[in-house]
């Protein structure tokens, strides 16, 4: 498959938030996308994973935000390495190959070119299938805060959307016999709390896919995962 780390707390009546990935075409699973998303204060939740039933949870990071013009910036939270791994990478290339390989399946995993905060992935040797991981340097090493596929685009959640249960999934994609797969992952977690499949394009044709799903009622924030499986 294709993809945060901060530090996140439970706490009701606060924000609880989201991630989303997409993947492409992979030895196991392939990565299209990753998006991070929250809930709105004292409202409905819209966007990437959660339902409205669930408690509420804020997440942090331990990087310190820097402001313009008086905004509040958006901090992302990493998808990898886990804080209870105690894994810590100082370079862009490690970590998204160790993202690719322990969190994505993609044990035979190439790392292609780096441009800045971006690394290109491989599922294998000869593979051109292309997954771009997202990386950002922060304190304690490399982090990795999504990832996008040349061949799986979501459009819908967007980064910091907020949640909705049930939840919209929309996008581009092509894929074998156009089989989409999605997962809902606990934040921290490898281990999917949720499985579905949609249809995109097929045979190299890249077509729009749409479906609706209902997230399962967790009190930990979940990463959306939108793959092809090989």
């Amino acid at each position: 498959m294709t993809a945060v780390r901060s530090e996140v707390g439970t706490t009701a009546g606060r924000r609880r938030s989201i991630t989303v990935l997409a993947l492409a075409a992979v030895v196991a699973v392939a990565v299209g996308a990753i998006v991070v998303m929250n809930h709105g204060n004292g409202g409905g939740q819209k966007a990437v994973i959660a339902t409205t039933t669930t408690t509420a949870s804020t997440t942090t990071s331990t990087s310190a935000p820097t402001t313009t013009g008086g905004a509040t910036p958006v901090v992302r939270a990493p998808i990898w390495p886990f804080a209870s791994n105690d894994q810590s990478f100082t370079t862009a290339e490690e970590a998204a190959k160790s993202f690719a390989i322990e969190y994505l399946g993609m044990t035979l995993a190439r790392v292609g070119t780096t441009m800045g905060s971006d690394v290109e992935i491989f599922p294998t040797d000869q593979a051109a299938t292309r997954t771009v991981v997202h990386v950002e340097h922060r304190q304690g090493g490399w982090v990795v805060l999504g990832a996008d596929a040349d061949e799986i685009k979501v459009d819908h959640p967007a980064p910091n959307d907020h949640l909705t249960s049930p939840l919209s999934i929309s996008g581009q994609a092509t894929a074998f016999e156009a089989t989409i797969g999605l997962e809902l992952r606990a934040y921290g977690s490898m281990t999917p709390a949720f499985k579905d499949i949609t249809m995109g394009g097929a045979n190299g044709q890249i077509g729009p896919f749409t479906t609706s799903i209902t997230p399962p009622s967790l009190d930990r924030p979940l990463v959306l995962v939108v793959f092809e499986g090989d």
